[in-house]
């Protein structure tokens, strides 16, 4: 936070690259609240989502808000995937959908670090930038569900099947009480 900064005080000749949290200017850290902020699988350009099960996604989130004593569950969905139809599948009970919208909009990213700062724990079906971002920012992330893949396929979807990541992450599952 401010790295990018400090190096060019110190006269440094730097570029900005990788991950956007190292040159973020701090910010206010928001109170965090008492529930689980999810980021699935998403699509992007020419690549979808194909065959997620947003409902047992659903019911493998509020188990694992329950096991932990998670108040509440925010789904935050990649603006592609932001549709009325699977809107209409997860509204309801503990659950609010979110968008952050257009990734290129210059405060993307701040917004994304707000809202994983306003929750006690982030998931995924799969290991993905949010575990980074959620880590971080020193939020607890943690594996719930089974994974989705993209059409058309992409190499790392042979890497992120819940056996693989089990095998060599057990720890990612275990914090979610053993939900695949």
């Amino acid at each position: 936070n401010g790295n990018y900064d400090r190096a060019k005080e110190c006269g440094l000749n730097v570029a900005a690259i990788g991950s956007p949290w190292l040159y973020m200017k701090d910010t206010p850290v928001p109170k965090p609240s008492n529930s689980l902020l999810a980021f699935p699988t998403h699509s992007y350009r020419d690549v979808r989502v194909v065959g997620f099960d947003y409902c047992q996604y659903i019911a493998d989130l509020l188990n694992a808000a329950n096991a932990h004593g998670l108040d509440g569950i925010t789904l935050c969905l990649h603006a592609e995937d932001y549709t009325d139809s699977i809107k209409q599948d997860l509204v309801g009970g503990r659950i609010s959908v979110v968008t952050l919208g257009d990734v290129r909009a210059t405060d993307y990213f701040y917004r994304v670090r707000d809202l994983i700062r306003s929750h006690a724990a982030v998931t995924s079906d799969r290991i993905c930038s949010s575990a980074f971002y959620a880590l971080y920012e020193s939020v607890p992330f943690l594996l719930c569900g089974k994974p989705a893949f993209r059409e058309p396929p992409e190499d790392s979807d042979t890497l992120v099947t819940s056996e693989w990541t089990n095998s060599r992450f057990p720890k990612l599952y275990d914090a979610m009480g053993g939900v695949p």
